[in-house]
């Protein structure tokens, strides 16, 4: 969850994917200058975990790195 700008209010970044059957999405971690967040997404298959990223303001996931978990 993220807070809108200004409002407080608690809105999602990221939806799961049902195509790939993604089961989690955890670890957020605001990159430096707070607009872009990478994250772990995680299928029902082991090997699935990936780390993606997404701008604060919306917009498409970007897959930056296959098979890892808990960016640092």
């Amino acid at each position: 969850m993220a807070r809108l700008a200004g409002r407080g209010e608690p809105c999602s970044l990221t939806v799961l994917d049902t195509a790939r059957h993604e089961v989690l999405h955890n670890s957020p971690l605001a990159l430096p200058g707070g607009r872009l967040i990478l994250f772990t997404s995680q299928a029902n298959e082991l090997g699935t975990e990936r780390i993606e990223s997404i701008a604060i303001d919306g917009g498409a996931r970007n897959v930056v790195l296959d098979e890892a978990r808990n960016p640092v």
